[in-house]
């Protein structure tokens, strides 16, 4: 999924929370769309936002306000791809 392709292209610190902060990060947005846009091109009819652990919890440990802001951002990086 998202998070091994992640990992597979750098991005990663030995835990869930590097996927949801590519989300927010500049540099690593540009990762995030063009991973869903290889599923696509491999003929994927359904993809999902890069939100597995966008959790209050987890949110706060990252320090984003809320999980709907990271899940909007993230929703906002698959219509992108998708457009």
């Amino acid at each position: 999924g998202m998070g091994h392709e992640l990992k597979l292209r750098g991005i990663s610190d030995g835990t869930f929370i590097a996927g949801v902060l590519a989300n927010e990060n500049c540099a690593d947005k540009s990762t995030v769309e063009t991973i869903h846009g290889d599923y696509l091109a491999a003929g994927c009819d359904v993809i999902t936002t890069n939100s597995f652990v966008a959790v209050p919890q987890r949110m706060l440990e990252c320090g984003i306000a809320t999980e709907a802001d990271n899940n909007r951002r993230a929703s906002e990086l698959i219509r992108a791809s998708v457009d």
